[in-house]
């Protein structure tokens, strides 16, 4: 989920630069118009003077007239040939709306002048209206390119800030998850020492149950065969005394002797019967009971 969410950032970051540099490659292009614009206004200010004085010195260039209403135009925001662009400032459109109106009243009166119907005095007067509001409109598009380079300016410092704010973003965002990782690790780390701890103290106490188990077993078949040992002797002994006896006593005597012959074999064979279920039980239950025995029986032989 942290990794989702560092990749969400770095799709936003580079999502942002995308957008910012296309706002700043669209403020180039419209500074790059702008810049044309003001070249142009300059234009049509002084090669409106330069057309005036070539009337004035009866030298008319209808072409230079041609020329520069097709500047007007093209400032104006209608199609031209010399890749004029729009600017939307406001007050140049205004500058430019009054500028193409004297214009037309300069046209006239150039016209009129070459018929003799006016003096050089009134055209030179139209001329130095035209150039006035000329002269306007030219600064009007500076002032409008220079709008465009703050705006530019804003852009960048916006963009700027915002990479920033992001940078800082993601450099917290990463410290906090190295941190969560390396504190996971040492968790990590401590659980596995508990867990080797464990299966050490689980080896160990096995060991020591193999060990018990092993005496004890040893300590229940040196008890098993010596009490089948101390059995048979007595049976063997009885058998002798009971022998030697009947020669000796009467027929009284003797079967009061096979009775007890009887019984004391009846006790051994009862004796060799728990001897056996005493082992038994000590395989069956792991030496619980029998294993107390046997350790008493260690005690009292120690």
């Amino acid at each position: 989920m942290k990794k989702n969410n560092l990749l969400y950032i770095i799709v936003v970051f580079a999502l942002l630069l995308l957008v910012q540099n296309l706002l700043i490659l669209r403020s180039v292009r419209n500074m790059s118009g702008d810049a044309h614009v003001v070249n142009y206004s300059g234009l049509v200010r002084g090669a409106t003077q330069r057309l005036v004085k070539l009337e004035l010195s009866y030298h008319p260039n209808d072409e230079l007239m041609a020329r520069l209403e097709e500047y007007l135009f093209g400032l104006a925001g209608r199609e031209n040939d010399y890749q004029i662009v729009y600017m939307a400032y406001e007050p140049f459109q205004e500058s430019i709306k009054d500028l193409i109106v004297i214009w037309q009243e300069l046209k006239s009166s150039i016209y009129d002048y070459r018929q003799g119907f006016i003096s050089g005095e009134t055209l030179l007067d139209v001329s130095e209206r035209h150039f006035a509001k000329a002269d306007e409109a030219t600064h009007n598009a500076e002032y409008g390119s220079e709008g465009e380079v703050t705006s530019t300016e804003i852009i960048i410092i916006a963009g700027m800030a915002a990479i920033t704010v992001i940078v800082v973003i993601v450099a917290i965002f990463m410290y906090i998850l190295r941190r969560q990782e390396r504190m996971q690790m040492e968790l990590l780390r401590e659980k596995n020492l508990q867990l080797e701890s464990a299966i050490f103290e689980a080896n160990e106490a096995m060991q020591d149950y193999m060990l018990f188990y092993t005496k004890g077993n040893a300590a229940v078949k040196k008890l098993y065969f010596g009490k089948q040992s101390n059995v048979a002797d007595c049976e063997q002994s009885n058998e002798e005394i009971l022998v030697g006896k009947t020669k000796k006593t009467s027929i009284h005597q003797l079967i009061l002797n096979k009775i007890k012959m009887l019984l004391l074999g009846l006790l051994c064979f009862i004796l060799a019967i728990i001897i056996s279920t005493i082992d038994d039980y000590g395989k069956m239950y792991g030496f619980t009971q029998a294993t107390r025995e046997v350790m008493v029986f260690i005690e009292e032989t120690g």
